[in-house]
């Protein structure tokens, strides 16, 4: 594969990346198979820079984030370190920019999302919106693309690790300080507790697919989920009756807040759910009409003709002795 891949060069070289880094990670968990030059370039080169930015924007001490290689399609990263002469000084402007995110983190996080990032999004929503994309030429396509590069995708990595970094060393200076105070660690379950439950967008989206898949089940369509096993050949009965309109009129304004997502993870050469909605449609079929609960059965006496107790437990006669 040859080319660049936004700010540098991105292949694997053989002769000379194994002696720049002691140590290289595939990252299979992000690239679980090859990805191609589109969705290399949109997510791995920006994921490159956002974390070597993001570690100088606050500074890490020890850190100045990862260097990123690409051999036959997959990912790797190697950790890159500071040199010990720098570590002081890197130490003290780490602590300054920590202490008030220690302090008041979502008053951080929401000034910072209201000044840096609600204009932003609000203008790609509508400039990126499926609708309006159909009307554009593929060099208007080219040009938004490009804006959207600069002015928010390349930004939002390295906003994403300075919040990143930030907030999981909040989390183990917590973890840290629990176990010197109470002497637990992050794997204890009261510390877990304490931790967990809290609200995120991961949480309210699958709320919403729940929501939608009981809709549906209140509209009467349980049925049609149930029986269409296609995709597509649901979405094509869905739009036949005044029910499923409805249904679909509902589910195209959930997919518009939160439809953006690619099938496969960061990889844009997937089709997101805005581009093809059948593929969400098994993530919200209504549950089937549970049977009724028999009742319970009462054991007879141990003892009793047709039945037998084997260990304290009652087996029934099934030839019906026991009824």
């Amino acid at each position: 594969m040859d080319g660049s891949y936004g700010y540098t060069q991105l292949e694997w070289h053989p002769e000379v990346d194994p002696r720049a880094h002691p140590l290289w990670l595939a990252a299979l968990s992000f690239v679980p198979k090859p990805w191609r030059p589109l969705s290399i370039t949109q997510f791995l080169s920006c994921m490159q820079m956002g974390t070597q930015m993001g570690a100088e924007k606050i500074p890490l001490p020890k850190s100045k984030g990862w260097d990123v290689r690409i051999r036959d399609g997959y990912y790797y990263l190697a950790h890159i370190e500071c040199k010990p002469e720098e570590v002081p000084e890197r130490e003290k402007a780490y602590r300054k920019f920590m202490d008030p995110l220690i302090e008041d983190f979502k008053g951080v996080w929401d000034k910072w999302m209201a000044e840096e990032w609600l204009p932003v999004a609000d203008y790609f929503r509508e400039r990126c919106h499926i609708d309006q994309l159909k009307k554009l030429s593929d060099v208007e396509l080219l040009e938004l693309l490009e804006e959207y590069e600069i002015r928010c995708h390349r930004k939002v990595w390295v906003d994403y690790y300075v919040f990143l970094y930030a907030s999981m060393d909040i989390y183990n200076q917590f973890a840290d300080l629990c176990g010197d105070l109470i002497g637990i660690d992050s794997e204890h379950p009261l510390f877990k507790r304490l931790l967990g439950g809290f609200d995120t967008i991961e949480f309210r989206i699958n709320k919403e697919l729940w929501r939608l898949g009981d809709r549906a089940k209140e509209l009467g369509l349980s049925q049609l989920f149930l029986t269409t096993k296609d995709n597509e050949e649901l979405m094509a009965k869905l739009r036949d009756s005044d029910k499923g309109r409805k249904w679909l009129e509902e589910y195209s304004k959930f997919l518009y807040s939160n439809g953006w997502r690619c099938i496969g993870c960061f990889d844009c050469d997937t089709p997101t759910w805005l581009e093809k909605p059948s593929v969400v449609l098994r993530d919200m079929a209504p549950p089937p009409t549970p049977s009724p609960v028999p009742p319970p059965v009462t054991p007879p006496s141990q003892g009793q003709s047709g039945c037998s107790w084997v260990n304290g437990v009652y087996y029934p006669d099934m030839s019906g002795a026991c009824g």
